[in-house]
């Protein structure tokens, strides 16, 4: 308890008497924002040349929103956590003359994104370690389309690619780039392939199928050539048997009963069945087996 002059008491509880703590908190809290405001957006001048303009802490590291601009040139815009990129940004590469935004993680695109490149060239999808892995699609500057799946930056596992004129589609797997396994490839609206690949390359069982002419062969490839014996059927459902051996073709000419025999058989029903089930290459699945033997 407090008096005054007159002997009055004074109550120091009083919240007209707050006003000196008040100023007190106040001068408190504005020198510890300006502490604070001290390490934001603030330039940052590295050895190396790059420069930094935006958050950082009490450690002068980069943490929250920022731009970084390399001596290169290159820059990122974004998000960082202690120094590195982390969350949402953009990178531009002007040495590679390309352009990402999405997501950043410990300085690498992990996550969704999409990078666009000088010649026109878009891929949006996922990333891991920096390089395209998992589900994505990319658009060539071209016009043609690969949507499917990427490891390290290749294509790998299955997916499909379609040219710029729609004249090409090949839907199936991939290795390290190439057609690898099980697939169907349309080319030029006239004629389809359904069977196995190889580093670009039929390679054994499968079907070709003239659309124009309504006739299919099934045969055994090595190194994207006809070899060995093959199943003919033409358009007026007549069935033959060729030996192939490189370019050279020499036909067996079957008997009405051998005929009859093998339309009827199971191999040939299932094959049949398969065929129809696959024809437009809509559905593609690497367990997938042609169920004929040559």
């Amino acid at each position: 308890m407090l008096s005054d002059t007159n002997n009055n008491t004074v109550n120091s509880n009083n919240p007209l008497n707050n006003n000196n703590n008040n100023n007190n908190i106040n001068n408190n809290n504005n020198i510890n924002n300006l502490k604070k405001n001290l390490y934001q957006q603030k330039k940052k001048t590295y050895e190396n040349g790059s420069i930094y303009i935006g958050d950082l802490d009490e450690n002068s590291q980069r943490n929250g929103k920022g731009k970084l601009t390399f001596s290169n040139g290159n820059s990122y815009e974004g998000n960082f956590k202690q120094d590195k990129f982390n969350g949402y940004g953009k990178f531009i590469d002007v040495i590679n003359k390309s352009t990402y935004e999405g997501q950043f993680e410990n300085d690498e695109k992990n996550g969704q994104g999409k990078e666009t490149f000088i010649d026109g060239t878009v891929y949006i999808g996922q990333y891991k370690n920096d390089k395209r892995n998992g589900f994505g699609k990319i658009t060539f500057g071209n016009g043609s389309t690969y949507e499917g799946g990427f490891v390290n930056d290749k294509v790998e596992g299955k997916g499909v690619f379609r040219w710029y004129n729609n004249a090409k589609v090949y839907n199936g797997y991939w290795k390290n780039n190439s057609l690898e396994g099980f697939g169907c490839f349309i080319q030029d609206n006239n004629k389809k392939y359904i069977g196995y690949f190889k580093d670009n390359k039929k390679e054994g069982i499968g079907l070709n199928y003239f659309y124009k002419t309504n006739k299919f062969i099934i045969s055994n490839w090595i190194n994207d050539k006809l070899e060995g014996i093959a199943i003919y059927l033409s358009s007026d459902q007549e069935l033959e048997i060729w030996e192939m051996k490189g370019n050279r073709t020499k036909k067996r000419y079957l008997e009405n009963s051998e005929k009859q025999n093998m339309k009827h058989s199971q191999e040939y029903i299932n094959l049949k069945k398969f065929f129809e089930s696959i024809k437009d290459c809509e559905y593609v699945d690497e367990n997938m087996n042609l169920n004929v033997n040559l």
